[in-house]
């Protein structure tokens, strides 16, 4: 079983989802990675913000982004990440941003990093991962009143939101 503990390990190692995690789909109508207004697509308001704690705080240059797409997606979530000047304000190296084809090929990615802490709104993806990785269950807020019933299995935990990432990764 997982147990980690804020601020214990200085190798700590987080990954981050892209999609609905960094970035939001809409509801609204606004720009998505999937539109073809696609490079008016935001980062979710609290995510860059987090991430600058994060990385000044505990893990330094060890985030990565780990995000499940095509080609497409691909060269359009770089181009979102430059646009966003991401690198520049998370201390995020750009080699740390990782694409994989199937969700199931995250837990190998993440077990090859040495994530120690992993960041996904999509629990099928978490539960595939190894309990030695501290498995966050990244619920947006607009879909907060749907999980609030939302049942875990030991080792996985719910958090609402970037705030709810910062309080637990950050805490202590």
């Amino acid at each position: 079983m997982s147990a980690f503990v804020p601020g214990m390990d200085r190798g700590e190692v987080l990954g981050l989802d892209f999609g609905r995690v960094i970035t939001a789909e809409s509801t609204d109508g606004a720009p998505t990675i999937f539109s073809d207004e696609y490079q008016g697509t935001l980062p979710r308001p609290d995510a860059i913000p987090t991430i600058q704690d994060l990385a000044a705080n505990r893990y330094s240059d060890r985030i990565h982004i780990v995000s499940k797409c095509k080609p497409r997606v691909q060269r359009r979530t770089l181009e979102l990440l430059e646009l966003w000047d991401f690198y520049e304000k998370t201390g995020i190296n750009p080699d740390n941003v990782h694409f994989c084809r199937e969700s199931a090929e995250k837990a190998a990615i993440a077990e090859e990093l040495g994530v120690t802490q992993f960041v996904d709104d999509r629990f099928k993806v978490l539960r595939r991962m190894s309990e030695s990785i501290g498995r966050i269950l990244f619920i947006p807020p607009e879909e907060i009143k749907e999980t609030k019933q939302l049942e875990l299995p030991p080792g996985i935990i719910a958090v609402e939101g970037w705030p709810g990432v910062r309080a637990v990764l950050l805490a202590g």
